[in-house]
């Protein structure tokens, strides 16, 4: 099958036991994840589509390309399921044996996963959303991805791509205003103009470069990358799973348990 584009839809499928798609895909941490009336999941991620669904243990998958280039390097779209969806990595949750509620979340969540997301994208997707519930943080996103992003056709539908920091680092905080970013209208051209200046001289940013970058963020003003929001990235972009982010809910949880 071919998109309007005239691309072959690429189509496969990859093993994935214990793994539950629902729980990893629509538990909040990714902004450009949605689920299809036809029971699909579909999303663009490291700016390939991608459409999935799960049967059992096994998630059939629809691409749009073959190849799939990430920080690690380029990988064939089984491999990258496997490795942006952690099919392959059984999660070690230890909870205290009085701690009813922990104990029950981790029964129930069973199958959950953090995702590998593009760390540029997660960087402004967690800067946005401070303050901002989730369909607004997607609106804000999507109003990224289709303004300064790349088209991409697959099938009947059309994705944009996430736009390189030297682009958004090139726009101004009056133009987030008029879309009513309010104040992190300033905040998303600061901290791509960080992260364009920090990977000027990194042709191919590996996972330590990252790490780096977001570790400058933290102690630079007025680039939105504060204590809770670096967490937010140390986890669901940098592989760090120790990483704990406390926001007030977390906070409020706490303190009432």
């Amino acid at each position: 099958m071919t998109g309007a584009s005239g691309k072959r839809i690429v189509r496969g499928e990859v093993p994935a036991p214990g793994f539950d798609l629902g729980y990893t895909l629509g538990s909040g941490q990714v902004f450009r994840w949605g689920r299809g009336t036809d029971g699909w999941w579909k999303g663009i991620a490291y700016n390939t589509v991608l459409h999935l669904h799960q049967d059992g243990e096994t998630i059939g998958y629809r691409a749009s390309s073959q190849i799939v280039e990430t920080y690690i390097g380029s990988m064939q779209v089984p491999k990258f399921l496997e490795w942006y969806l952690r099919l392959k990595e059984i999660p070690k949750f230890r909870a205290a044996r009085d701690d009813t509620y922990l104990r029950t979340a981790r029964k129930k969540l069973k199958g959950f996963r953090f995702v590998r997301q593009d760390p540029f994208e997660c960087i402004i997707s967690y800067v946005l959303s401070v303050q901002a519930h989730m369909n607004l943080t997607k609106q804000r996103i999507n109003w990224i991805s289709k303004s300064f992003g790349r088209p991409v056709v697959f099938g009947k539908e059309k994705y944009w791509t996430f736009p390189d920091p030297d682009i958004l680092a090139n726009q101004d905080g009056p133009l987030f205003r008029k879309q009513r970013f309010g104040l992190r209208s300033e905040r998303v051209p600061m901290a791509a103009q960080c992260v364009a200046s920090q990977l000027e001289e990194h042709d191919d940013a590996t996972l330590g470069d990252w790490r780096n970058v977001v570790d400058d963020l933290k102690g630079i003003p007025g680039t939105g990358v504060g204590l809770k929001v670096g967490k937010c990235i140390d986890l669901f972009a940098l592989d760090r799973l120790g990483a704990v982010p406390v926001d007030t809910w977390v906070l409020k949880l706490a303190r009432e348990w």
